[in-house]
């Protein structure tokens, strides 16, 4: 670097492996900012910063967007690499979550700007890889406008196919932990579902100041995102839209396929429902908007405002764009009368005396007459039979806004949760709409309203709403927020099968399947597990979704942590296992063996974790990571002791570390913490466990840390030493 060029003002900040300072740049008479790689910046050796840094460049200078940090120049000079990039005077995205959580306005602007600049990205097949409110900047333009800038692409790497997290540093992966996608962890190929997740998160914690896995240690925030222990935004942030903290939560699933494929799939489903939202027609606190049949709201109506947009005089169209009944009535009823007029004109008396039959073109023979007369009765009939369609349509309208206006001062005064009656027209006329896409102006309500609605009569209303919601001819998201919004508060035991059979035979409509899964879920919760596990296990079996399997693997995950006991689950998921003849589904068998634990389930994971199948056996490492106490801990270290494979050993390890950290009141721990200490080689896993026995209160650990501190790696050793000091002021205390 020349400098000449660049003079350095100032260090702006330091990273693990880099620093970035404020530059001047002579020749362009501009401030820069300039990223260099540290001396001892935490790689094996320079030249592999080098190529990182260098890698970085290249993925930036790539991407011309105005989100994203602009790249002015790269290279190499005596004192190492350095990117030269435009020097943004904002603060990031934590930074401005410190001074308060962001309202839905400002949110909503930096999900649009950061999906944006994703999409720019995504074009590239680049992933980030590491996005975090600290990598977001906010910067102000001259109009007083707010823009974004993703910036920090250090982890980013160009790849059309899935990729895998590679870069270790220290005790961690790179990125920051609470952002960081399970299959990042799990070290399986990443891809753009890996920047979305993070993504879901970042928003997450802009709203509420949370960040939505969490845990007092890393080991724990692992397990977090591992077993998805979230609370739904909704919970935390009611005063937003319900459909915008379903989007973000869309972003944070587990399942790489349950979430948005991309930023341009994201991007246009928040459009989409922004739209929605933003063209409601409002309720006033007395009045529900009044809506006939066929000409929709009324200008001038009690409860309709001004923001209805102008439309166009048309024929008015039912959701599928076919004319409704009423226009199909004026029709004929026009017809009729014509032709009425033409059958009734006076009779002439011709030059004869004779009486002539009234003129027309040709004249009408009695074989005409008779038809015609006959076509007429047959139109009255038709006519007949569509005004009694209509004036039922016209009564079902009325007892609809008689519902929906109660419902409104019910949801004004922050009652609509303690129940609203409607007896069986009404249900069908709210499900009516909420199925119909023409609905969005009362769409909030509706839900609310089947949600807690109650049966004025002897009828189911959860059964009744599943039964049309599965059946209606209706686009599936509007599917799956009905399962969502609704379903998913009506818990009932009752509502656990028919929820489940409409998952099992909608493999086209993923989504909403794995909607109606979370409902049933819900319901299943704290009911006896033989009445259900088996439907829950036949999804993750036979289904040939992925998105499917993983909702049913997640909801039994949840059950299983959620029942007070645990031994009904074991005998069916066991029979499962060897039922099921797919990988896939065996693997999530073992997992959900790991979630209940006792003997039972330990012969099936050792079995597994004996056999020849590397995936088999990577999925029993997981399984015993999830143990509920210690005693399966010795068959993790053996594992690791007699495996030559260095992933699965590295798998292993971590497994059984989390095991320990989460149990630090059991019994025998000196001998397991021990024996792990034994078997660890890699300079990464001896400072794991100096840093575990640092924190011990017993005398015990001090002979594990002795060892270390004999070791003949320096760094392990210093840090041995330390951990000795700090322990022995901790037991002098006690």
């Amino acid at each position: 670097m020349s400098e000449e060029r660049y003079e350095i003002k100032e260090k702006l900040g330091q990273g693990g492996v880099g620093a970035v300072y404020k530059a001047f740049d002579t020749q362009l008479n501009r401030e820069v900012a300039i990223k260099r790689v540290l001396a001892d910046g935490g790689y094996d050796d320079q030249e592999e910063a080098t190529k990182h840094l260098l890698k970085e460049a290249t993925a930036l200078s790539s991407v011309q967007h105005p989100h994203i940090v602009t790249v002015y120049d790269a290279g190499v000079d005596a004192d190492g690499p350095y990117v030269v990039m435009e020097l943004i005077d904002g603060k990031t995205l934590d930074q401005m979550v410190d001074r308060g959580t962001l309202t839905w306005s400002d949110l909503r602007e930096i999900a649009l700007q950061s999906q944006e600049a994703l999409i720019a990205a995504q074009d590239l097949n680049l992933v980030h890889r590491d996005l975090k409110p600290s990598n977001v900047m906010v910067c102000w333009l001259p109009s007083g406008k707010f823009q974004v800038k993703i910036v920090d692409f250090g982890l980013a790497k160009f790849s059309a196919t899935p990729s895998l997290q590679t870069i270790d540093h220290g005790d961690a992966v790179f990125g920051s932990i609470f952002f960081m996608a399970p299959e990042q962890f799990e070290r399986t190929p990443l891809d753009k579902c890996t920047d979305m997740y993070a993504m879901g998160c970042l928003y997450y914690y802009s709203l509420t100041g949370e960040f939505p896995f969490s845990g007092e240690t890393a080991a724990s925030v692992m397990a977090s995102h591992l077993q998805h222990h979230v609370t739904p935004l909704h919970e935390l942030r009611p005063d937003i839209p319900r459909w915008g903290a379903d989007w973000v939560m869309w972003h944070i699933e587990r399942d790489m396929n349950a979430r948005p494929q991309d930023a341009r799939a994201a991007l246009e489903r928040f459009l989409f429902l922004d739209k929605q939202t933003t063209q409601a027609v409002n309720l006033t606190s007395t009045q529900a908007t009044l809506v006939t049949p066929a000409t929709g709201p009324q200008p001038g109506a009690p409860g309709v405002t001004s923001q209805t947009a102008p439309q166009l005089i048309t024929p008015p169209q039912d959701g599928t764009g076919k004319v409704t009944p009423h226009t199909q009535t004026q029709q004929i009823v026009a017809q009729a009368t014509a032709a009425q007029a033409v059958s009734q004109q006076p009779a002439t008396v011709n030059t004869m005396g004779q009486t002539a039959p009234p003129q027309q073109s040709g004249g009408l023979s009695k074989n005409s007459r008779l038809a015609i007369i006959g076509i007429l009765t047959l139109l009255v009939i038709v006519v007949s039979i569509i005004a009694v369609s209509v004036l039922g349509k016209q009564k079902e309208t009325k007892d609809i806004n008689d519902v929906m206006t109660e419902a409104k001062a019910l949801n004004d005064k922050g009652k609509l949760k303690d129940g609203i009656k409607v007896n069986e027209e009404q249900l069908q006329g709210l499900l009516n709409r909420a199925t119909n896409i023409e609905s969005n102006g009362q769409r909030e309500l509706i839900l609310k309203s089947l949600a807690y609605a109650q049966a004025d009569g002897s009828f189911d209303v959860g059964g009744k709403i599943i039964e049309h919601t599965a059946n209606a001819s209706c686009p599936e998201n509007i599917r799956t927020e009905i399962f969502k919004r609704v379903m998913t508060k009506r818990q009932a035991a009752s509502n656990i099968k028919p929820l489940l059979d409409y998952a099992k035979n909608a493999s086209k409509e993923e989504k909403a399947a794995a909607a109606a899964i979370e409902a049933a879920h819900k319901s299943a919760i704290g009911q006896p597990a033989g009445d259900f596990i088996k439907d829950f296990l036949g999804l993750i079996k036979d289904s040939p979704s992925k998105i499917i399997r993983a909702a049913a693997e997640r909801a039994v995950t949840d059950i299983i942590s959620k029942s007070s006991d645990k031994t009904p689950f074991s005998t069916p998921i066991a029979e499962a296992y060897e039922d099921t003849f797919t990988d896939d589904a065996k693997y999530a068998m073992l997992r959900l063996s790991g979630s209940i634990g006792g003997s039972q389930n330990a012969q099936l994971i050792k079995k597994a974790l004996n056999s020849d199948d590397n995936s088999l056996q990577n999925a029993a490492i997981t399984a015993l990571g999830q143990w509920s106490d210690t005693s399966e801990v010795d068959s993790l270290i053996s594992f690791i002791g007699e495996s030559s494979n260095q992933n699965l050993r590295k798998r292993a390890f971590d497994s059984a570390y989390a095991l320990l950290q989460r149990n630090k009141s059991s019994t025998g721990l000196d001998v397991f913490w021990g024996n792990l200490a034994s078997e660890s080689l890699s300079q990464r896993q001896q400072l794991k466990i100096i840093g575990a026995m640092a924190n011990q209160n017993q005398a015990w650990a001090m002979n594990i840390l002795n060892d270390f501190a004999s070791n003949s790696d320096k760094k392990v050793a210093e840090q041995a030493q330390k951990a000795k000091d700090k322990l022995q002021r901790r037991l002098r205390t006690r």
